[in-house]
């Protein structure tokens, strides 16, 4: 299954796709060590697992690591620099705003009350619009909190 994921992130592949390329590209069938007439799973199969198993960023983050240096100790890299596609990678120096702060604070707390509470969803307070200001953004959490402890 990482070795799916791998060629999935390698190749910017949606999980369906790489299944689909799998099946028929012998490259890929030899890489994940399969017979030619080998089926493999459903795409959903792969979507659980990533989900599921691998939901946090930094797990992937340290398995693709540990490969990047196993494949420098094997001399297939002998590159002393390395570029990363960093498009979906959270940079750990980047500080947000208090408003974005927030944001994400009344974001986890809807998520924790509809997936706890999932009978008063239609109670919650509706989320704000992207373009609200701090004072309204601070004011929403608050009722978000409120609204919390009341249920």
């Amino acid at each position: 299954m990482f070795k799916l994921l791998f060629l999935k992130i390698l190749y910017n592949l949606s999980d369906e796709r790489v299944i689909q390329e799998a099946q028929v590209n012998m490259a890929y069938k030899y890489f994940l060590n399969l017979e030619p007439d080998d089926q493999l799973m459903y795409p959903s199969s792969l979507t659980k697992f990533r989900k599921l198993r691998l939901n946090q960023e930094e797990i992937l983050e340290e398995l693709l690591s540990e490969i990047v240096q196993q494949a420098i100790e094997k001399g297939l890299i002998t590159s002393k620099s390395l570029i990363l596609d960093a498009t979906h990678t959270r940079s750990k120096h980047v500080t947000q705003t208090p408003l974005e702060n927030l944001r994400q604070v009344s974001k986890y707390i809807r998520k924790q009350l509809y997936r706890y509470v999932p009978h008063v969803k239609e109670e919650v307070p509706k989320k704000l619009h992207s373009t609200a200001s701090l004072e309204e953004e601070v004011a929403y959490t608050q009722e978000l909190i409120v609204f919390r402890r009341s249920t």
